[in-house]
């Protein structure tokens, strides 16, 4: 039932983006074309806008506990990241709907050619499928537990119930959060916590949704450099020989345009999470070790720090795959019979080298290159700040 499910997400049209783009368009992140429609999108994130900049705001209303102020800190410059990746995306959706484009093109391409290319083409469609899958059921996991944490502690703690009841102790929030009323006492605590609950959900939406189609589209940038490295082995082996040459040549040159579009898109939003996710890492840690906090609380901070470091791993992962796939690509035609080629076409063979040197690095803003070294780098960072504190 449940795979018949996922099969309804597939799209034939667009095989290898297809449930990631239905998934965008479902909750409003490709802005639909109707008037109606797209107003109420756009509503909808300027409703989480507002929520994010309440959490900014509580800031100085919790700043007397260190412990509500790390915690505070942590959402809020999560809910940071999520605007600016959020109307990023819609702002520069002309350029995300042509890379989109593109890769279902190539795509589409990759399936009609030979059997080589289209096992290579199938495996990591499988691949994009799964890490999909699994990142988004994590996202929403720990969305779920952070909303329903309160209603956690109430049932299974019967001394926080009665420090409650007895007013010893106030309700416990879903996130940290500016309301304009008294959050700590009913009703007002049920609306609070409604409003919460709404603003982290639509924060795992907007995590979500960005991350899936960014890393698919890296996924799916290292399927076509695989695809490229396998064609031009085979360059020889059928057809009209500078033909095939123009070909990948033009394929490549396609490539690295889209690979450097999608950068222009992600780097500026990708330099800020390395710098933030160094601090988020540090003061969680910094809470886990130091301040006293109930297990609940451990089991969240926990679940928050693996949450921040998997949505790191997975960019610098993929972007190093990239890069150095991209650097053995010149060797594909290396492996094709170019020795027994007249003079033109070991010259043609020559430029397509050349052309096929060209690397392809994802990059956090001017400073640093989406790898596994930089990921190294950032836990480093983070643990040596933490020794400071």
């Amino acid at each position: 039932m449940f795979k018949r499910m996922l099969n309804k997400l597939e799209d034939p049209n667009r095989p290898f983006l297809g449930p990631v783009d239905k998934y965008l368009s479902f909750w409003g992140m490709w802005l639909p074309s109707g008037f109606k429609r797209r107003c109420f999108a756009i509503l909808l994130h300027v409703l989480e806008t507002i929520f994010i900049i309440t959490e900014f705001i509580d800031i100085f209303c919790v700043k007397g506990s260190l412990h509500l102020l790390l915690t505070n800190l942590k959402f809020s410059m999560q809910g940071l990241i999520n605007i600016c990746k959020a109307w990023s995306f819609i702002a520069w959706q002309k350029d995300w709907r042509d890379v989109c484009d593109y890769v279902t093109r190539a795509d589409l391409a990759n399936r009609s050619g030979n059997l080589k290319t289209k096992n290579n083409i199938a495996k990591y469609t499988q691949y994009c499928r799964k890490v999909m899958f699994i990142y988004c059921q994590f996202t929403f996991v720990t969305a779920f537990v952070v909303i329903f944490q309160p209603a956690f502690k109430y049932l299974l703690t019967s001394k926080y119930r009665d420090n409650v009841k007895s007013g010893d102790e106030k309700y416990m929030q879903v996130v940290s959060s500016w309301v304009p009323f008294n959050k700590y006492e009913m009703p007002g605590y049920f609306f609070t916590c409604l409003i919460q609950g709404y603003g982290t959900l639509m924060a795992a939406v907007w995590i979500s949704s960005y991350d899936m189609i960014a890393l698919s589209v890296i996924i799916y940038i290292r399927a076509e450099v695989e695809a490229l490295r396998i064609d031009t082995a085979d360059i020889f082996n059928g057809g009209v020989p500078l033909r095939n040459i123009e070909y990948c040549h033009k394929r490549h040159v396609e490539l690295l345009r889209y690979s450097r579009l999608f950068n222009s898109c992600t780097s500026p939003i990708l330099m800020l999470y390395t710098f933030i996710c160094t601090v988020m890492l540090c003061s969680t840690a910094y809470q886990i070790t130091y301040l006293e906090s109930s297990k609940m609380q451990q089991l969240m901070i926990v679940m928050y720090l693996l949450f921040g470091i998997l949505q790191l791993f997975l960019y610098c992962w993929h972007s190093n795959e990239v890069y150095y796939a991209s650097m053995e690509l010149a060797r594909g035609p290396y492996k094709s019979e170019w020795w027994k080629q007249n003079a033109s076409n070991q010259r043609s063979i020559f430029i397509l080298v050349g052309e096929l040197s060209k690397t392809i690095i994802f990059t956090a803003g001017p400073f640093t290159n989406l790898t596994v070294a930089t990921f190294i780098n950032i836990l480093k960072g983070a643990y040596s700040y933490y020794t400071l504190l």
